[in-house]
This record gives C-alpha cells, sequence and structure tokens, in this order.
C-alpha cells in the first residue's frame, strides 16, 4: 500500500494547468481536513521521497512515463495506487476531481497513517448528466450550500445542479418579484395571510443579490458542477401572479393563482425579461430549465377558452424556445404534460413541439409498473429520469442504459439549509 507519511508530496509539473492545480490543491487540503496530515504541492520530482502525481496528458513526465491511459470521455481518469507512488491521469477538471475523490475515498487510518491500498482504476461515467435539483438558498445558507457541494456532491461524482430562482433571486429588471415574494412570505409566517406561496422555502422565503447567485455558481463550476437556473414559468408561478395579478389564467381567492396566461402579452415579457438577466449573469449556459410541470390551470380566461391543452401549451413553449435558441441556449423542461395518461396533461403536445428541447421525465408515484419514458423516446427527444428516487424509478438501470436517456436528477423539495 501507499503510505501518507513524512516525505509525500503532490506533484503537479512545471506545465501544470490551473484545473491540475485546484485539484492537487482539493486532495492537499483534503487529507488535512480528514487525516491531520500535512502534504505540500510540489513541480519538481527531486522535491519528496514519494510523490503523489497529477496532471492532464503532456503536463508531466513521470505521468507519461507510467503507460496510463484514460478512458474515453470528458469526465474520465486513471488511477494508479503502488507502494512508491500514485498517479492520477485525467482530461479535464472533472476527471481529475473524481480521481482525487476516489483516491480519498481509498484511503483509510491504519495505524494512525492514511494508507491506500495499491490498484489501479480506470473510471468514465455511464451518464452524462448526474444531478440534484434545489432551491436558491437563503443568504445565511450560502456557506451550507458551499460545504454541500464540496462534502457531499462532488464526492458523490454529480455534475450538474438544476437551480430554481423563482422570487430568491432579485432582478434588476423587476426588483417587484422579489419584494412581492419576500412580503407575502413574511406575512404567511406571521399568519396575517392564509396565503402561502408555492415552494415558499425557497431563499428561506427572501431572496439574495445577482452577485450571491453568481458567486455560488462559480463556486460549483470550480469543482466541475455545472449549474442550470430553472426559471418556473407557466406553473408554479405564485411568485409572478402575486406580482402581477393581471397575467394569472384564472382569479383565485384562496391561494395565489398557480398558473398564468399563455397568451398574455404580459406574461412573454416578463420572463423574456427574467431570461436575459439569467444569461447576462451566468454565461454560458448550455440550457436553461423552464419548470412547465403540472399546469392544472388551463383554458379558463377569456383568451383562453375553447383551445386545447395541446394548443396553448405547445405554442407557449415554441415560443420560449424560439427565444432561447436566438440566443443560443437549450431549452428543458419538465416532461409530465407530454405524458397522455396524464388527466391534466395535452394528450399530443409531444409530436408538437421541437425534438431537441431536453425533457425531465416527471414521475411521482404514477405508473411505476410502467416505462414512462418510452414514450417520449418514441417521439424523438433525449430524457433524464427527473425525481429520480428508486421506488418512483423501479427497473432503474434498464431503463437508464435505453438509447436517448442521458442522466438522472435527485429531487430536494424543501429549504437548501
Amino acid at each position: 500500500p501507499f503510505r501518507i507519511s513524512e516525505g509525500v508530496a503532490i506533484l503537479t509539473g512545471l506545465s501544470a494547468t490551473d484545473e491540475t492545480v485546484f485539484a492537487a490543491s482539493l486532495l492537499s487540503q483534503k487529507l488535512n481536513e480528514a487525516f491531520g496530515a500535512t502534504v505540500p504541492i510540489v513541480n519538481q520530482a527531486g522535491d519528496a521521497d514519494r510523490l503523489i502525481v497529477i496532471g492532464r496528458p503532456g503536463e508531466c513526465s513521470e505521468l507519461d512515463t507510467d503507460h496510463l491511459q484514460c478512458p474515453l470521455g470528458p469526465e474520465s481518469y486513471a488511477l494508479k495506487v503502488e507502494e512508491s507512488h500514485v498517479h492520477l491521469l485525467a482530461e479535464s477538471r472533472r476527471g481529475l476531481v473524481y480521481g482525487v475523490e476516489t483516491l480519498l475515498q481509498l484511503i483509510q487510518d491504519v495505524g494512525g497513517e492514511p494508507t491506500a491500498r495499491a490498484c489501479l482504476v480506470e473510471d468514465t461515467p455511464r451518464l452524462e448528466y448526474r444531478g440534484v435539483h434545489l432551491f436558491v438558498p437563503a443568504r445565511d445558507q450560502i456557506d451550507f450550500t458551499k460545504r454541500l457541494i464540496r462534502h457531499l456532491l462532488v464526492p458523490m461524482k454529480l455534475n450538474t445542479i438544476f437551480l430554481e430562482l423563482a422570487g430568491g433571486m432579485r432582478f434588476d429588471r423587476r426588483p417587484e418579484i422579489s419584494e412581492a415574494w419576500e412580503n407575502n412570505n413574511r406575512l404567511a409566517a406571521e399568519g396575517k395571510s392564509n396565503k402561502v406561496p408555492g415552494h415558499h422555502e425557497l431563499c428561506g422565503g427572501g431572496w439574495i443579490t445577482k452577485d450571491e447567485v453568481k458567486d455560488l455558481v462559480d463556486y460549483a463550476r470550480a469543482y466541475g458542477i455545472e449549474v442550470i437556473p430553472e426559471i418556473q414559468s407557466l406553473s408554479h408561478v405564485e411568485y409572478l401572479t402575486m406580482t402581477y395579478p393581471e397575467i394569472a389564467e384564472k382569479e383565485e381567492d384562496d391561494r395565489f393563482p398557480d398558473s398564468y396566461c399563455p397568451l398574455h402579452p404580459d406574461s412573454h415579457k416578463i420572463i423574456f425579461d427574467m431570461i436575459d438577466e439569467v444569461l447576462e449573469l451566468l454565461h454560458p449556459l448550455p440550457y436553461l430549465h423552464m419548470g412547465h410541470d403540472e399546469v392544472y390551470t388551463m383554458a379558463e380566461c377569456p383568451r383562453c377558452k375553447g383551445k386545447s391543452r395541446d394548443e396553448l401549451f405547445s405554442q407557449y413553449v415554441n415560443v420560449i424556445y424560439d427565444y432561447l435558441k436566438e440566443k443560443g441556449v437549450g431549452m428543458m423542461i419538465w416532461a409530465d404534460m407530454l405524458q397522455p395518461w396524464q388527466s391534466y396533461s395535452g394528450e399530443n403536445a409531444a409530436s408538437m413541439i421541437p425534438k431537441d428541447i431536453l425533457l425531465l421525465e416527471f414521475v411521482w408515484y404514477f405508473r411505476t409498473w410502467m416505462d414512462t419514458e418510452d414514450h417520449l423516446l418514441e417521439n424523438g427527444f433525449e430524457v433524464i429520469l427527473g425525481n429520480c428516487y428508486s421506488s418512483h424509478f423501479t427497473r432503474y438501470e434498464k431503463r437508464s442504459s435505453k438509447e436517448g436517456v442521458i442522466g438522472a436528477q435527485v429531487s430536494v423539495w424543501a429549504g437548501t439549509n
């Protein structure tokens, strides 16, 4: 085994990239946190008796002479542990970070000395997206969220956070959204209103600034985690209908309306303003998650009456899709409105929207005996298994191996705290 004792150092090589330096620093810090070991980082082999060598191809001669080869893929790594050395080779930031985490998981305390057994690990992910859905945290929970990323999500090799913003991020062009969000959550918490906003746990019922959101996203990206923001739209939009009651699909007295009119011109203006600010803040982004799940209230206002759910849903999806495409960003939505067996869905909507929209298959305890993703795959979509709990997605290994299923996402529908 390789023993981490006096005389051990981490070698990055003279031409180490920022990605390699970050991974080496992460390993050094976590060895100290977990085992109290002080392992310095050096860039020449003669500076230590035994070495943990980290790098990308071509960065360090010690790695090149070890004949290590990474499996194919941008997140792959090869890790070789021997008595005299540890060599970690990866193509990317994610691969380097994952290799570091695997090494840390191999280390055990043996007689007071951190020790890793000799082995060769060649690892590559099966699924492109491995994510978790989180509400944006309150200000006093940002540090907790960073610890959650560093000590849980990264060691689990999750690579995506789907971050729901709603009223929890203050939009410069529309500050009234976060003000209404905070005020109505406060009134409900004080018992002065029986209207409790949906997802009121988000951001602790308050809001944080765009700079604070950007700082959190940058922190996650440093560890190789992509953050896909969610702008909940069309449904679950109490945060908007409490701010702009004129756009609500249906007036309600006992609670805030849960959907807005997809044909109201102001609905588009509001969402477009929010999209623009998010893209300006967090560019570049591969996708924006636009929600669109559980649209229970449709075709009830004067503009929408007489129109089918298929027509209304697909028309609105296409408007948002076209706007995002102009910006060079992909669209992602929940998939339940495309499932013909859902009582509230658009039965034929799956055939009426672009096939490059990425779908999060939405399953609670509906039809656990059924491979519900098949309808989406047969219509030409790529699918992420959303709300991915074993009780919901029975036969997971088989279903997640289908062509067109490119990931899975666990959802946390509680405050990030």
